[in-house]
């Protein structure tokens, strides 16, 4: 049994380990200690001038490369019609799809209290 270095509690390790102490369990010490070595590792090499030339191009090929999701709204029409036509067992036409989904962009929140429709029986009875 060795104890950890980061939280102390004791774990079952191998015998080889016997004159070892700096040794982290395996409940996620072992782990946030590698994460911690890893980003002051790329910190120090980012912060070197090689390290800043090569983060620039990583950096602008990011950039090139347009990661941000296309929203078409075809697309999501087309998949709403297939996941609904799949739920509910028949096939829906892209007039159906878009009047559900505006029905449901025009619902209000049950949350509104002033609207609520036994309001006289329930919050009457709540103290302020």
């Amino acid at each position: 049994m060795k104890r950890c270095r980061h939280c102390g509690i004791f774990f079952l390790t191998d015998y080889r380990n016997v004159g070892r102490c700096d040794i982290g369990c395996p409940f996620g010490c072992r782990d946030a200690h590698s994460k911690k070595c890893s980003t002051q590792r790329s910190t120090a090499y980012y912060q070197t001038p090689e390290g800043k030339i090569k983060k620039k191009q990583i950096n602008g090929c990011r950039k090139s490369l347009g990661r941000e999701p296309v929203r078409d709204d075809d697309t999501l029409i087309v998949h709403l019609e297939v996941v609904t036509g799949l739920i509910e067992g028949r096939t829906f036409c892209r007039r159906e799809i878009v009047a559900m989904v505006k029905r449901i962009l025009r619902q209000h929140s049950l949350d509104n209290r002033e609207n609520f429709i036994y309001q006289d029986m329930y919050w009457k009875d709540l103290p302020p």
